[in-house]
C-alpha cells in the first residue's frame, strides 16, 4: 500500500512539476513571439520612413535638375523664335508636377521652380564663369542684380505631394 501511495504521490509531483514547465515554456514564447512583433514593427516602420525620405530625395534632386536646365533654357531663349519654346517646356514641365500634386495651383507651381533656382543659381553662375570670362562688365551681371530679376515668391508654402 505505501508502495501505491509513494507512486500516486510521485505521479502527482512529475505531472505538477511537468505543467509548471510547460505553462512557464509557454508564457516565455509568448513573449518572445511579442518581442518580436514588436521589433518587426519598428522596422517596418523604419523602412517606411527610409522610403519616403527617399521619395522626396529623388524629387528634390529632379526639381533641381530641372530649375538648373530650366535657367540654361531661359539664357539660350533669348531670341524671340525661344521664347515660344520655354512656354512649351514650361507648360510640360507644370503638367508633370500637377500629376505628382493634384491639388496644386500655377502660383504654388511657380514657388516651387523659385526655390529650386534659386538653390541652383550658384552652381548655374559656376558653370557660366569660363562662357562670361572674356565678356565685358556690361555683360556679366552680378549675382544679386539676376537674383533680384527673378523676383520673390509670395503665395506661400507649396502644396504637399
Amino acid at each position: 500500500m505505501l508502495k501505491v501511495i509513494i507512486g500516486a504521490v510521485s505521479g502527482t509531483v512529475f505531472l505538477g512539476w511537468l505543467t509548471v514547465v510547460l505553462a512557464t515554456t509557454t508564457v516565455a514564447a509568448g513573449v518572445w513571439v511579442a518581442t518580436l512583433t514588436y521589433q518587426l514593427g519598428a522596422a517596418t516602420a523604419q523602412l517606411a520612413a527610409a522610403a519616403v525620405a527617399q521619395r522626396q530625395a529623388v524629387s528634390q534632386a529632379v526639381m533641381r535638375a530641372k530649375a538648373k536646365a530650366r535657367l540654361r533654357r531661359f539664357v539660350v531663349a533669348i531670341p524671340v523664335a525661344g521664347v515660344a519654346a520655354v512656354a512649351v517646356y514650361e507648360e510640360q514641365d507644370f503638367r508633370e508636377w500637377r500629376e505628382e500634386n493634384p491639388g496644386g495651383t500655377r502660383a504654388d507651381y511657380g514657388c516651387v521652380v523659385y526655390d529650386a533656382s534659386v538653390e541652383v543659381f550658384d552652381e548655374f553662375m559656376a558653370d557660366l564663369e569660363p562662357v562670361l570670362e572674356n565678356a565685358p562688365p556690361w555683360a556679366r551681371p552680378s549675382r544679386e542684380t539676376l537674383v533680384g530679376w527673378l523676383g520673390e515668391c509670395d503665395s506661400g508654402e507649396p502644396t504637399p505631394e
